[in-house]
């Protein structure tokens, strides 16, 4: 019977490290040994990670296979711990060749036909033709290649090429990165740039990213050389000298064998001309591992390459912005080019989680929490589940080794305090630590640990944010908040302001709370900052003063008005007002009269939101009577206006347009660019619904002007804005795309992301009816970029939880993008997502207004895209418990001319059996009626 073949298969690190010491009993007495019995030399020598090696190393010596002693190693200098086979190692290497040799493999003879041989014919045969000795370990590691080997290659200067192809990595899965991919190839080929520098965190992706560029060019003239702590010139340049020679480059190495004393810059010379005259691609790995003395040679030979007029073409990966070029040299000399690596987009991740197989559900958080970090999200995959806290305690153990080890106990300290910070802040925030300078800060910006953005701030890198922040103890907050204090106290914008009550509050400030909330609070919580009123509720009313505790009620006013809940509203308004009519009784001075002019302002806010126009009127009227007893100007200008929308609200153009003018007269003679603002932005909206395009165009530029001479950029904006709609009302809509632009980044840099997506919604409904789609997906594509360079910041930012706003605008342009890309089973998909999103967190008019406006944006599109729309719409309403939101859009599809009767009745009566359900006798009417009228 005829014995079945055993084929050559994959030989472990553990087999490959003991194949290779195998070579070397023979040091085991000496007193100075080759580096290659070392940890660094083994995986120089095997192509592999160091830390790879160790764990092997560590392995073997548990089962009795290896034993270690400390040793001088040749060209090293000081001891290292080396490596010998113990007799049970011995004993197992010996039985591990035998097994092997009785393996099989393909072979390529030198005739060039294909035969099967077992791997000691292969090696009998090899030595014949190299005229020596050939050993197991360099048989299968330097002339083996997928199980197959070729005789016609082996020899020479062909051998010092297939072991220098071997060490390029080559990436079983790679995803995306097509944009990158497209960088270098413009790159390489520039004469501009000859040295392309890619930089990143640990884990994101470089060396997979130039190892596959290597590939797609189908290089062959590569030479790939990884830097290590142990490295020298002299290494660097012997080993990339065998390269060239194996390529026709010979001056590098006839300098090297040369005798003399060794001078790095000829050494340099002849490298660039050997690398220019053969055209190999130098690809240095790691360049943050170099010690400073290669590090010194790499300089010599940047300038060299750049200085010259040779086409050479080096790519350097490194963690750290290497520090043989400047930033300003990138920027103005040519010659360089740097490519800093970010984590994988939304896309690319969905191309990573579908290749094995992952649900695409939690595709948002997941991006959120691992920031796109291919390795991060490979520990994810781990556990298939976005409850990670298995991947989380891997990856900490990783940001720990890999990126936060070697930082010392004042970069540390600048980290821990990074961790804490919700927004990027400019590197004097972390001055105030003790011994901190901007040396430091800078380095840990090399580093990319910090990522410095265009203007100047940084922000520690999300990947690192939570994993540091576990590890700041409580006492480490307190005294950490306090320094953070010290900074944001000195500034006055309003998210400083906000960062200061945050910080003060974690530092135990009490007194610092209490004097930043009454002063700011009502201000701040009236602009969307909802943590004041979160801290706020932490003041402790008996320590204040009775109009401190009407200040305290008005802030939760407007925190209550900002989250819909007028009920909640009105009680706090109540007890204002009990306690301002409680001190007028008692006689209390005219700063009460004024106290209750506020509150009544207020009552005429919520009655307008209520929709009781009769009742706000009344409160503006009371509240106006009040300051004009007063002689407060200001405060009746600001009542006239109140008055004035409260009309304009109810329809009544005229009586709105005398409160306005009245306003007017009192700010023009203060010179209150701001409040005059205001009143002609109201103005403009006025004579805008008249029809009187001419007048609303005047005053709404003069809003715009006045803004921009009070340094308001939201009414600035808002002016803008509304002359947007002027233009697309009168038919000019290149200039309202124009001012609509404006608005978007105007609107992304306040982080106004419900502004952002309206002025969206109308730029992107120009262009679908111009059927321009390709100058709506460049739009959208740019601004989700720009938000997503930064990461995971707005989540943190002031209000202290997810930007419900941000949430909207992101899940809104994802589906516009969807839909522009005519991508119908991704856009029902993600407007499924935005309209869910809606739906929880709006009301149902608004979550139908919403649906409504999207409807009209793409029905130039046709009837099949307004059917994704509803049947998206249809089941997100759902999620509401009235049924008034399903049962208007089952009315409303019904309405549409393309659908077909049959299904126009199974909607309607859909419809009215819903209505009945839940008691909308409006609806079941409505539906009743266009049912009868289908059966007639």
């Amino acid at each position: 019977m005829k014995r079945r073949r055993v084929y050559l298969k994959r030989i472990t690190l553990e087999n490959r490290i003991l194949l290779l010491l195998s070579q070397y009993d023979r040091y085991r007495e000496e007193y100075t040994v080759p580096e290659i019995l070392s940890q660094g030399g083994m995986a120089k020598e095997l192509v592999s990670r160091q830390n790879h090696v160790s764990r092997a190393i560590t392995d073997l010596e548990s089962k009795g296979y290896l034993s270690h002693r400390s040793s001088h190693v040749t060209g090293l200098d000081r001891k290292r711990r080396v490596y010998f086979l113990d007799h049970n190692g011995l004993d197992h290497t010996d039985r591990l060749i035998r097994e092997l040799e009785n393996k099989y493999l393909t072979v390529r003879t030198n005739e060039g036909s294909i035969e099967e041989w077992d791997l000691k014919k292969s090696l009998r045969t090899v030595s014949k033709i190299l005229k020596r000795k050939v050993e197991m370990f360099e048989l299968v590691s330097d002339m083996i290649s997928k199980n197959e080997i070729d005789l016609t290659l082996i020899g020479g200067a062909d051998l010092h090429r297939a072991r220098l192809e071997k060490t390029i990595p080559r990436i079983k899965e790679f995803f995306g990165r097509s944009k990158e991919l497209k960088l270098l190839e413009d790159n390489i080929h520039d004469q501009d740039n000859r040295i392309i520098s890619v930089i990143s965190i640990a884990g994101q992706g470089k060396t997979s990213l130039v190892s596959k560029f290597i590939e797609k060019k189908n290089e062959k003239n590569v030479i790939w050389t990884s830097c290590n702590t142990y490295m020298g010139p002299n290494n660097f340049l012997n080993e990339i000298s065998l390269g060239l020679r194996s390529m026709g480059g010979e001056s590098l190495f006839s300098y090297m064998t040369s005798e003399g004393r060794l001078d790095l810059y000829d050494a340099v010379r002849a490298a660039i001309n050997d690398l220019s005259t053969t055209e190999v691609i130098l690809v240095i790995e790691d360049l943050h591992k170099a010690p400073n003395d290669l590090m010194d040679l790499f300089k010599a030979f940047k300038e060299a390459i750049i200085e010259g007029d040779r086409k050479v073409r080096v790519i350097v990966t490194s963690r750290v912005r290497p520090p043989i070029y400047t930033r300003t040299e990138v920027s103005m000399r040519r010659g360089l080019f740097e490519l800093e690596l970010q984590g994988l987009n939304r896309p690319e991740i969905g191309e990573m989680l579908t290749s094995r197989n992952q649900p695409l559900d939690d595709i948002d958080l997941i991006k959120e929490v691992t920031c796109g970090n291919p390795l991060a999200l490979q520990l994810y995959m781990l556990t298939g589940s976005v409850d990670w806290n298995d991947a989380r305690f891997s990856l900490d153990r990783f940001i720990q080794e890999e990126m936060v080890s070697q930082l010392n106990e004042r970069e540390w300290s600048i980290v821990k305090l990074a961790s804490l910070f919700r927004s990027p802040v400019y590197p004097k925030a972390f001055l105030q630590l003790e011994g901190v300078n901007e040396r430091m800060v800078k380095h840990l910006i090399d580093r990319m640990l910090l990522v410095e953005y265009p203007n100047g701030t940084c922000f520690l890198h999300e990947l690192l944010k939570e994993s540091v922040m576990n590890k700041v103890t409580s006492s480490e907050t307190r005294i950490l908040s306090a320094k953070a204090f010290d900074h944001f106290s000195t500034r006055g914008s309003d998210p400083d302001i906000v960062e200061t009550i945050h910080f003060a509050n974690l530092a135990g400030k009490e007194k610092k709370v209490r004097t930043y909330v009454l002063k700011y609070g009502e201000y701040l919580a009236c602009k969307g900052y909802q943590q004041v009123w979160d801290i706020a509720q932490l003041i402790d009313d008996r320590d204040l003063k009775q109009i401190d505790r009407v200040t305290k009620y008005l802030i939760g006013f407007e925190s209550s008005v900002l989250k819909d809940d007028l009920v909640d509203a009105k009680e706090m308004l109540e007890k204002a007002r009990s306690i301002c009519d409680i001190e007028i009784t008692k006689g209390g001075d005219e700063d009460w009269n004024l106290a209750l002019a506020r509150i009544l302002n207020r009552f005429g806010e919520l009655a307008r939101l209520e929709g009781v126009s009769e009742s706000a009127i009344k409160r503006y009227k009371e509240s106006l009577a009040i300051l004009r007893n007063a002689n407060d100007q200001m405060g009746e200008a600001k009542a006239l206006n109140n008055l004035g929308v409260a009309y304009l609200e109810r329809g009544d153009m005229r009586t709105a347009l005398k409160f306005f003018k009245d306003s007017e007269r009192i700010l023009k003679a203060s010179s209150d660019q701001r409040g005059l603002s205001h009143v002609h932005l109201n103005m403009g909206v006025i004579y805008r619904s008249l029809g009187k395009s001419y007048k609303a165009l005047n005053y709404l530029e003069k809003a715009r002007i006045e803004a921009i001479g009070s340094g308001s950029k939201t009414l600035e904006l808002e002016s803008l804005y509304d002359l947007a709609d002027l233009h697309i009302r009168t038919g000019d809509e290149i200039e309202a795309i124009t001012e609509l632009k404006t608005c978007i980044i105007g609107y992304q840099d306040i982080e106004n992301y419900r502004k952002l997506e309206e002025s969206m919604r109308k730029i992107l409904s120009i262009l679908i009816r111009k059927e321009d789609r390709t100058t709506g997906v460049k739009m959208i594509n740019r601004f989700l970029k720009g938000r997503n360079r930064r990461s995971g910041f707005f989540y943190r930012r002031a209000s202290a939880e997810m930007n419900a706003e941000e949430r909207s605008a992101d899940l809104f342009l994802h589906s516009m993008r969807s839909i522009l890309d005519d991508d119908r089973n991704k856009a029902k998909q993600d407007l499924r997502s935005y309209l869910d999103w809606c739906s929880v967190n709006m009301s149902g008019d608004r979550f139908l207004d919403n649906t409504f406006e999207i409807g009209s944006m793409i029905k130039p599109m046709g009837t099949e895209w307004m059917d994704i729309l509803y049947d998206a719409a249809l089941s997100s309403s759902k999620l509401y418990d009235a049924v008034q939101p399903q049962v208007v859009l089952l009315i409303r599809w019904a309405r549409k001319k393309h659908v077909n009767n049959g299904k126009k009745k199974m909607m309607l009566k859909k419809a009215i059996s819903l209505s009945k359900e839940g008691g909308f006798a409006t609806g079941r009417k409505k539906a009743e009626k266009l049912l009868s009228s289908l059966n007639g």
